[in-house]
């Protein structure tokens, strides 16, 4: 990352910085190159945090509701409550001393929690 501030930049190095993946900051008043330069590092703040989140794991404890069993296998459809922690679509699911089931996906607006699972006694 290069900051300009009140220099020309020539037609060679933009061309260079483009090529490398540089990015150059121009501005011939000090403000406006550090707003701009502010601008950049928020957005390149979100765009990390908003491709971080796809890949975090946000620990949870559930209990399964009862009668809201609606299904008991493929797909096993139950509707739970969240004891603790934060229940986010994709987050994958277990069962102490089993294996984690996958957690493919949730309808978080219907409180019915959808998830594809093998192997599991569900007694």
């Amino acid at each position: 990352m290069i900051l300009a501030f009140d220099v020309p930049v020539v037609k060679e190095a933009q061309d260079l910085a483009e090529e490398l993946g540089v990015k150059i900051f121009c501005a011939d008043i000090i403000y406006h190159l550090f707003d701009k330069f502010s601008k950049y590092i928020e957005e390149e703040r979100l765009k990390r945090k908003h491709d971080a989140q796809n890949k975090a794991v946000f620990p949870c404890v559930l209990k399964i509701a009862p009668n809201c069993v609606f299904n008991k296998q493929n797909p096993i459809i139950v509707g739970v409550d969240v004891i603790d922690g934060v229940l986010k679509i994709g987050t994958p699911i277990c069962v102490p001393g089993k294996q984690v089931l996958g957690g493919r996906g949730m309808r978080a607006n219907s409180g019915v929690y959808r998830d594809w699972a093998r192997d599991v006694d569900w007694k």
